[in-house]
């Protein structure tokens, strides 16, 4: 519970600090959230149906047969990757894990 509230805590506090911010001070906080490698961070800068967008953009992986849809998820996700595993991730941890990987 208390961890359930912290984030939502840092997640609404990073939602303030992106609302203030004008277009051009906002990509400058994502570009360098990013080169930072401040993954889980950078999520906070998307509202969930961007986040789901994104993750749909991948829903042909889920047609592959399975030899391939093996090896497209270990190049997305790394190793240890599986389409089981990456099914139960849910969107924000879906961009964060990819971005992890690049």
């Amino acid at each position: 519970m208390k961890c359930a509230f912290a984030c939502g805590l840092v997640l609404f506090v990073s939602g303030m600090r992106i609302l203030a911010q004008n277009p051009s001070e906002l990509a400058r906080s994502y570009l360098e959230t990013l080169q930072a490698g401040k993954y889980d961070d950078v999520s906070a800068f998307f509202a969930a149906d961007e986040l789901k967008e994104f993750r749909a953009t991948f829903d042909f992986g889920e047609a592959l047969l399975q030899e391939a849809a093996q090896q497209f998820y270990l190049m997305l996700f790394g190793e240890g990757a599986t389409k089981s595993s990456v099914h139960k991730l849910s969107d924000t941890q879906f961009l964060v894990d990819f971005y992890h990987l690049y």
